[in-house]
C-alpha cells in the first residue's frame, strides 16, 4: 500500500514536491549515517573528543538534495521525452532501446554529472560561509577528483536506471543510489583540506 501510494503521488500534480522531498530526505539520511560512522571510528581510535554530530551539516546536505532532486525531476522528464525507453513512445527493437539508453548515459556523463559536481562543491562551500572567490577556488581544486570518483562509482548503476527504470521513478532510483554515494561523498568532503569540517577535525 505504501508503494501504491507513492506511485499515485508520482502520477499526480504533486510529483515534483514528492521528488524534492525524496532527494532531500535521502541526502539528510546519508550524511547522518556518514557522521555516525565518523564518530564511531574516532571513538574506536580513542580520538572521540572531537566534533559532535553536526546538525548544520545534515541541513546542508538536505538542502542540496532538494535542489538536486528538483533539477533531476525536470532532467529525467526532458531526457525521456527526447529518448523514450519506456512507455508509449518507446522504440520497439532491442537495438533502439540499447541505443536510447546509451545516449541517455552519455548525456548524463557529459552534461548532468559535471554540472552536478561543480554545483555540489560550490553550494557546500557557500553554505559553509565561504566567500564566492574562495568557493570557486575550492571547486576548481576538487572538481576533477570528485568527477572521476562519481564516474567510477556510479556508471553501471546509471546505465541500469536509465535502461530499466521508468522516468517517473528515476529521481527515486538515483536517490537510492545517492544513499550509498552520499555517505562516501560526505566522508570525502569532510576530510578535504580547506573545508570547515576538516578544519574542526581533531588532530
Amino acid at each position: 500500500q505504501l508503494w501504491e501510494g507513492y506511485e499515485g503521488l508520482l502520477a499526480s500534480p504533486q510529483a515534483l514536491l514528492v521528488d524534492t522531498a525524496t532527494g532531500s530526505s535521502i541526502n539528510a539520511l546519508s550524511d547522518s549515517i556518514a557522521q555516525a560512522s565518523e564518530i564511531s571510528w574516532r571513538n574506536n581510535e580513542g580520538t572521540g573528543s572531537g566534533r559532535d554530530f553536526d546538525e548544520a551539516r545534515v541541513a546542508r546536505y538536505a538542502a542540496f538534495g532538494a535542489v538536486d532532486a528538483t533539477a533531476g525531476h525536470f532532467w529525467f522528464i526532458a531526457l525521456d521525452d527526447w529518448l523514450p525507453t519506456s512507455g508509449p513512445g518507446a522504440a520497439d527493437s532491442s537495438w533502439s532501446m540499447f541505443a536510447g539508453t546509451a545516449l541517455k548515459v552519455l548525456a548524463d556523463l557529459a552534461i548532468y554529472t559535471p554540472v552536478w559536481c561543480a554545483l555540489f562543491l560550490l553550494a557546500m562551500a557557500l553554505m559553509q560561509g565561504r566567500m564566492l572567490g574562495d568557493a570557486v577556488a575550492e571547486m576548481r581544486r576538487d572538481f576533477w577528483e570528485l568527477l572521476r570518483g562519481k564516474y567510477g562509482f556510479s556508471l553501471p548503476f546509471v546505465a541500469f536506471i536509465y535502461g530499466a527504470v521508468p522516468a517517473r521513478f528515476q529521481v527515486a532510483g538515483f536517490s537510492l543510489l545517492a544513499l550509498v554515494f552520499t555517505i562516501i561523498l560526505s566522508l570525502w568532503a569532510s576530510a578535504r583540506p580547506g573545508t570547515l569540517a576538516s578544519e574542526e577535525a581533531p588532530t
